[in-house]
Formats: C-alpha cells, sequence, structure tokens
C-alpha cells in the first residue's frame, strides 16, 4: 500500500469487515422471539394472529421463522408501555410490495437484487417490478422521435444529460400519445422509452437504441466492454431502495394521475437535492479524483482530514454495520474481474486506507462515481445510478396508482394561533 506505512496484513487486521448479513440472519424461532419479548410462547402467538407478524415456513419441517423487524416493532411498542403492541401497518404511511430493504440487502417483489444482479438483465429486472411482460414492454417499442425532439436537443446540448432529458421529457410527452394510456403495459412501455431515451443521453446519442441498456450505453460510450457487465450489475442493483424521498415525491404526483414523463422528471429532480447522495455527485467525484490522481492516497486523506474537509463517500448512514450490502456487491465483483486494471487496483487501494484510518466503507454512491469515472461521463453526467432508479420510480408510479389511496396527508399545525378578540 502506497506510502501507507502498514503491510497488507496489519491493515487487514483493522479495516472494517465488508461481509453483510445472511438473510437467514433476518428469522426467528417463536420460542426465540417469545423470549426477546418477554411473553410466553402463546401469548406471542396471539401477537402473531393480530398483529401481522409475518413468518416463513422451515423446509422439511412443520415450524415457522418469523420475520425480525416484526418481532423488532412488537418490542419497541411493548418497551414504551402501551397495553397491546402496534400493527406496523396501522403506523404505515402508505403500503408497498415492491421493494424490502434489510441489512442483507434489497428484494425486489421477493427477490434478492443480489441475485438478480449476478444472472438477469436490466430489462428482465425491470419487468419483474413493473408486474408486465418483459416482450411486451421492451421489444418492438417504437421510441418517439423527429425534428422537434432532435431540434430541441440541438439546442440544449450544453446541459447536463439528467437537465436534457427532463426538458426531453416534456416535449416527448405531448408528441408521445401512448404516454396517456395508463393500463399497466402502456404506462411501462412509455417507461421503457423513457428509459432508453435517458440512456441515449447520457452516452450523448440523439437516437436510443433498442440493444439491452447496459450493452448500448458501453457501446456508445465507448468504454472497453469488458465492462458492461459491471454497468448491467450497477443499474440492476439502483433500480430501486424503498420509499426514499425521491420515491416518495413520485409517488405523491403518480397518484394525481401523470405520464411516466412526468414521474421520471419527477424523481431527476428529487433526487438531485443537495441533500441526498446523488445530489453530492461533485463532492464525491472531486474526492475521488484527488485520491486516484494522487502521489500518496494517504497523504491526501490526511490533508483533508487537516483540513477539517469531510470524506464523502464514505460511511453509510442507512445500514447499522455501515456496510451497504449494494457497495460490497459490486466491490467483489471489481476485485474478481479487474484485479490487475490500474484504475481498479488504485480505487481498491483508496478503499483500504479510508477504511484503515476511518474505519468507514465506501458507499454505493461512491461504487457509481468510480464506474461512470471508468466509462468516460463527466461528472455532471455522473447519474447512472439514476437511470437504474427510474425504473424503481415508474414501479412506483404504477403502484401509487393503483392504489390511488395518496391524498392530503394528515398536518399539525405548529404556528401561532389565533389570538381571541378582547372586548
Amino acid at each position: 500500500m502506497g506510502g501507507s506505512g502498514d503491510t497488507g496484513d496489519d491493515m487487514s487486521k483493522r479495516r472494517t469487515d465488508l461481509a453483510v448479513p445472511k438473510l437467514s440472519d433476518m428469522y426467528i424461532s417463536a420460542e426465540a422471539a417469545a423470549e426477546s419479548l418477554g411473553v410466553s410462547q402463546a401469548t406471542f402467538y396471539s401477537y402473531v394472529s393480530r398483529r401481522g407478524v409475518r413468518s416463513e415456513p422451515v423446509p422439511g419441517s412443520k415450524k415457522r421463522l418469523y420475520w425480525v423487524p416484526d418481532v423488532e416493532t412488537l418490542r419497541s411498542s411493548t418497551t414504551a408501555g402501551t397495553a397491546e403492541p402496534a400493527n406496523r401497518e396501522d403506523q404505515a404511511d402508505g403500503r408497498t410490495a415492491i421493494t424490502l430493504n434489510t441489512d442483507a440487502g434489497q428484494f425486489y417483489r421477493g427477490k434478492s437484487a443480489i441475485e438478480l444482479s449476478r444472472t438477469e438483465t436490466v430489462e428482465s429486472v425491470a419487468a419483474l417490478l413493473w408486474q408486465v411482460d418483459e416482450l411486451a414492454v421492451f421489444d418492438n417499442n417504437q421510441m418517439v422521435g423527429g425534428e422537434p425532439i432532435s431540434g430541441l436537443r440541438s439546442r440544449i446540448s450544453h446541459l447536463p444529460a439528467a437537465d436534457r432529458i427532463s426538458i426531453l421529457y416534456t416535449l416527448m410527452e405531448q408528441v408521445d400519445l401512448r404516454a396517456f394510456d395508463f393500463a399497466p403495459t402502456e404506462y411501462a412501455s412509455t417507461g421503457a422509452r423513457a428509459l432508453r431515451q435517458f440512456a441515449a443521453e447520457l452516452a450523448g446519442s440523439a437516437d436510443p437504441s433498442p440493444e439491452p441498456l447496459h450493452i448500448a450505453l458501453t457501446q456508445r460510450l465507448g468504454a472497453p466492454m469488458d465492462w458492461a457487465d459491471v454497468v448491467r450489475r450497477l443499474l440492476i442493483l439502483s433500480a430501486d431502495h424503498g420509499v426514499t424521498p425521491s420515491t416518495w415525491a413520485v409517488r405523491v404526483l403518480a397518484s394525481t394521475g401523470v405520464t411516466a414523463y412526468r414521474v421520471a422528471i419527477t424523481g431527476l429532480a428529487a433526487s438531485g437535492g443537495r441533500g441526498l447522495p446523488y445530489g453530492q455527485l461533485h463532492g464525491l467525484s472531486r474526492m475521488l479524483e484527488e485520491m486516484m490522481k494522487a502521489k500518496d492516497p494517504t497523504n491526501a486523506l490526511i490533508s483533508r482530514m487537516k483540513e477539517g474537509e469531510e470524506c464523502p463517500g464514505f460511511g453509510s448512514g442507512i445500514y447499522p454495520n455501515g456496510n451497504d450490502p449494494r457497495a460490497v456487491e459490486m466491490l467483489s465483483v471489481l476485485e474478481a474481474t479487474f484485479s490487475d486494471d490500474p484504475d481498479v487496483k488504485r480505487f481498491l487501494e483508496v478503499k483500504e486506507i479510508v477504511q484503515d484510518k476511518l474505519d468507514k466503507a465506501p458507499d454505493f454512491a461512491l461504487l457509481t462515481v468510480f464506474v461512470c469515472r471508468i466509462l468516460g461521463l463527466s461528472p455532471d453526467d455522473s447519474v447512472l445510478a439514476r437511470l437504474g432508479r427510474m425504473i424503481g420510480w415508474i414501479a412506483h408510479a404504477m403502484e401509487a396508482l393503483d392504489q390511488a389511496t395518496i391524498g392530503p396527508r394528515r398536518q399539525f399545525y405548529s404556528g401561532l394561533l389565533p389570538t381571541l378578540a378582547t372586548r
């Protein structure tokens, strides 16, 4: 490790362990659940029936295992002294059957996102999340084009890709009458057209490609085709992350009855807020470039620390152990596939140094910025994960349209009260 002053063995002993919990750790037996709650098994079973504690059968047995987050919800409510444990569904702002976030990773419609990233295409995962037939949505889906689109595109070519596509979507909606058909397959087809147009903008191309998204992007960017599989995995792992702020914005807007183009514009706008990871891409890019080009990354890190600067891209605030399972999976792919690549070797060295000095693991946003750097995308266009996230936005919009239950939320007024008139 250049300039770190540590041997590989010393560093590996002190660095953050990048292992993530197993799915089996997310379930617990009835006996263990009852003990953790301080109640009898009979009482626990009554909670199960009345409070909706979810469970799964044990293969080859009559026993069942219970979902740990539901048991923890019971424990929190009983610890708070409530007479009856609260039902998580009663406390939720809304229901979703799309993505489950756990310490072991995301699950799309009950399927591990990590496993899907190892075997599936971006299009098949989109079809899974949208609950539509993949061929019906992505094959023979005629794109929107013509002079109005190309003419506008030439006048906004100086803008970043996310801004260009937001403007183009507004015009595309006007010329794409199919966008106003809200039947699930048609709505998803509009989403597919939106995805392909955004991919084309990221690649600096006027015409969307019918090729799989990861292939089209890698080819048109002129990047080594060895990286196409990394792009595929990244897009799948970024497809959804539950009801985040950008997703909530999408769901609220979709419930009013807007097209998939408007949904995509909303998601892009909300996710670019500077309070969110993908609104801080310039800071991430600057820090990464600084560390990648430094003669000694350790000194570059120490200089940042001395000047009171943060080290963005490290230390996920979402996961208790600081290890984002998506980042762990992407790191393992890079280490297994590109161990001899100079840029990857330097990135892994930077990762080791920061883990050693700050005890923080890289987050998924940093992995995204690094892959975008390899693909030759500018910091302004390092929004590859938002192309993947658009899949989730469309899924949540379709779910919100189907539920049609999101209306005005209950408010609590905290301002000045009206003054009582005196006589």
